[in-house]
């Protein structure tokens, strides 16, 4: 295992602090597939197996006696409903789960009283989906289809690698409907050579083969951004003398949830991460959205007086900035327009590069019950635990004025499963697996370069919790979910 100076792993070992969550049936976690994913708000885990069968395991006290459900499938992806705001009954989660036959259905888990018992409410197939997206755009073969979100009822579908369908489920006898469907700009060699999509607080994050990064507003289908990997990858082999991954390489992108930095994964065991606010600053003429003080209409609303404070307050909000409320809007522009013309480009280093993205929304929260669960400490022989890492401050975005960071998690060549599990402004979370020597958790620190590592084991079975908070659950081989805290020097 290959690590920078300082970061071996056998210090990481001293400072890791496995906690005791849950204890987890073993006959339940014997059906479970090699990756689990956690309910960000209900205490429900869902898992799929090499087969494709998808196991649901309850977590909560007084359900962890029986064997959860299992549902045959064959499945290819399932995603939970995010139901925080949504009237959805606690004891009642639901997924969204996508057959291998292009079918979607909605099955819906009654978790009362211990049970779990699961009800496939709708199914649609995929004729079904096609009818839809030609009733709005043309005729089409579904070739692919992915589920990007299942958030209150609605889903967000990408389909054929360019065509993003927003549909909203029926309620009792109603019909399925569109709430919106549009073709993404991508170029045309980039169609049909998609690597991998992450859907980040409403904007789509699209990894290429080509070695591109596009990156599209879904409410509206608008090109915003996008990323060439080439560049500050031939930035590093200037500086560093170290060879470029090949486009071709890249497996996996994850996106931090205040879209600050952005990690891809290779299949040589390289991860690479992109300080996107630097980029940009970079290569301006990348980001697609941004806006000018010249954009903004500056006009006061109807039936208000030019010298009214109401209109000087109207037309301060929309430049984005904080003044006092007077008479002088006018003078107070003209002032910030001379200071920003003037300014070096260091001055505004502060703004974020989605800052002019009209359609963002709210990064979503890990501070539900399930993130950091409140379930009795039982001491048995079968167990769950969760690792989590200390959080620090915002990043650093002055650190020499370089966007691109790399590191080499491994130099073993048996095959092995690198994925990035989250990411933030300062650190990025992975696990990869080996068949000979099973799960290693890798915590590699943005600022420091440093990395260390953790290893679990064989049938260790890591946990998606979600959320912004940086955990690592894992099912461990003596069937324990349990919490692992790595604290950094």
């Amino acid at each position: 295992m290959a690590a920078d100076k300082g970061a071996g792993s056998a210090e990481a070992v001293e400072r890791v602090l496995p906690v005791l969550l849950v204890p987890v049936p073993a006959e339940a976690t014997g059906r479970l597939g090699s990756r689990a994913q956690l309910h960000r708000e209900q205490e429900v885990l869902g898992s799929l197996t090499a087969a494709g069968s998808l196991h649901v395991l309850p977590l909560a006290p007084g359900g962890r006696g029986g064997g959860g459900c299992l549902l045959e499938g064959p499945f290819r992806q399932f995603v939970w409903e995010d139901s925080q705001n949504s009237g959805t009954p606690t004891d009642k989660p639901r997924l969204l789960a996508l057959s291998e036959n292009n079918a979607l259905l909605i099955c819906e888990f009654n978790l009362k009283d211990g049970r779990c018992d699961a009800t496939i409410s709708y199914s649609y197939t995929e004729e079904t989906l096609r009818k839809l997206i030609e009733d709005q755009i043309i005729s089409i073969s579904l070739l692919s289809l992915r589920i990007l979100s299942f958030h209150s009822n609605t889903s967000l579908l990408f389909i054929n690698e360019y065509i993003i369908l927003h549909i909203i489920f029926p309620e009792r006898d109603a019909e399925i409907r569109v709430l919106s469907c549009f073709t993404l700009s991508l170029p045309a060699q980039a169609v049909d050579r998609i690597i991998d999509t992450q859907l980040c607080r409403g904007i789509l994050f699209v990894l290429s083969h080509l070695g591109w990064i596009y990156i599209f507003d879904t409410v509206d289908g608008r090109h915003v951004a996008h990323v060439d990997l080439a560049l500050p990858q031939e930035d590093m082999y200037n500086e560093q003398q170290q060879e470029p991954a090949k486009s071709s390489s890249f497996t996996s992108l994850k996106v931090s949830q205040d879209l600050d930095v952005i990690v891809i994964v290779s299949s040589s065991n390289t991860a690479i991460a992109l300080n996107l606010n630097l980029y940009f600053r970079q290569y301006p003429g990348h980001l697609l959205c941004e806006r000018t003080l010249e954009d903004i209409p500056i006009e006061g609303p109807k039936g208000i007086d030019e010298d009214d404070p109401v209109n000087s307050d109207y037309n301060m909000k929309l430049t984005k900035f904080s003044f006092q409320v007077d008479r002088s809007w006018k003078a107070q522009l003209s002032s910030l327009n001379e200071t920003i013309k003037n300014s070096k480009l260091e001055g505004t280093c502060c703004a974020p590069w989605f800052q002019d993205i009209l359609h963002l929304e709210p990064p979503v929260s890990g501070n539900h019950s399930t993130s950091v669960p409140n379930w009795a400490f039982t001491p048995q022989d079968v167990m769950c635990s969760q690792y989590s890492f200390p959080q620090k401050g915002p990043a650093k975005t002055s650190d020499s004025g370089r966007s691109w960071k790399r590191i080499h998690i491994s130099e073993q060549e048996e095959p092995l499963e690198l994925t990035c599990m989250s990411v933030t402004g300062f650190t990025a979370l992975f696990t990869w697996a080996v068949e000979r020597t099973g799960c290693t958790i890798v915590l590699w620190d943005l600022e420091t370069q440093s990395m260390q590592c953790f290893s679990l084991g064989k049938k260790c079975i890591p946990v998606d919790s979600g959320g912004d908070q940086q955990l690592c659950l894992v099912l461990t081989g003596e069937n324990v979910l349990y919490q692992v805290e790595i604290h950094a020097e």
